[in-house]
């Protein structure tokens, strides 16, 4: 341990045995499979044609699966419900304009309404009934989801529906 490294001894590698003289053949160039293949023939010939024709046809369908990438249908499988808002001051009948209208599609009662209520109304089409306060900010956001709007005003009984803010219908 004097500053001294001990230089050690390094691979011998064989110059004789079989895996010495198929190195040499590597080197020189040929390759051992055809040796083998000619000392033993019956082993490498082909045992079965329906088997090397189904082998055959695998492969060349593992090819054309990486050249042909299959696209992905992101459609969605039903629309989006169409979504409905009731807005009004307390005490009109934004509840009762709901529940009719529930009863009418589904020919069922509806007990309270709490949140969102979606029902089907046709074989590809569904609504979703949302109930609005008379505070601005939450017709804001409501307004931003919804694709039909209700506004109730208690004079004479009398409603307008909008639709985007835009005037449709005066009953």
């Amino acid at each position: 341990m004097d500053g001294k490294v001990k230089e050690q001894k390094r691979h011998q590698q064989k110059h004789s045995g079989p895996k010495a003289e198929r190195k040499k053949l590597k080197k020189q160039g040929g390759t051992t499979d055809e040796d083998e293949r000619k000392r033993n023939p019956k082993a490498f010939a082909v045992q079965s044609a329906v088997r090397m024709a189904k082998t055959f046809h695998r492969a060349q369908d593992i090819k054309t699966k990486k050249h042909h990438i299959p696209l992905v249908d992101r459609t969605p499988l039903e629309p989006p419900p169409v979504v409905i808002v009731v807005v009004g001051p307390p005490k009109v009948g934004k509840t009762t304009l709901i529940r009719c209208l529930i009863k009418n599609f589904t020919r069922q009662k509806l007990g309270d309404i709490c949140g969102p209520v979606t029902i089907v109304s046709g074989k590809k089409r569904r609504l979703t009934f949302m109930e609005c306060n008379n505070d601005i900010n939450t017709m804001i956001d409501l307004a931003k989801v919804a694709d039909l709007v209700s506004f109730f005003q208690f004079m004479a009984n009398k409603y307008i529906v909008m639709y985007k803010g835009i005037d449709i219908k005066k009953m």
